[in-house]
C-alpha cells in the first residue's frame, strides 16, 4: 500500500501500534495484521510485481517514498 503521507498519518500509526486492524477497500472490510513499512528501493520487486506502470510512475510523480505491506488474517471474517 503506498504511502502518500509517509508514516505521519494518523490511520497509518494506529494500525503500526496495533499490529494489526481492520481495512475497508471497495466496499469489504479485510483484517490485517504483520504490518510492516518499507522504503520503495527496499521493496521495488514487489511494488513492480503488484502495480501496472502507469500508476508506479504517479508514485513516483508524487514523491511517495515508501510502502505499507500487510498480510491479510486468517480469521477473516468480516463482511461488508
Amino acid at each position: 500500500m503506498p504511502l502518500t503521507f509517509g508514516t505521519r498519518s494518523d490511520w497509518c500509526r494506529n494500525l503500526l501500534a496495533a499490529g494489526g486492524g481492520r481495512i475497508r477497500w471497495k466496499g469489504r472490510d479485510y483484517v490485517v495484521r504483520d504490518p510492516e513499512v518499507f522504503a520503495t528501493d527496499e521493496i521495488r520487486p514487489l511494488v513492480n510485481a503488484t502495480f501496472a506502470a502507469p500508476m508506479r510512475a504517479g508514485f513516483r510523480l508524487l514523491g511517495i517514498g515508501c510502502f505499507l505491506r500487510l498480510s491479510l488474517s486468517t480469521a477473516d471474517n468480516c463482511r461488508s
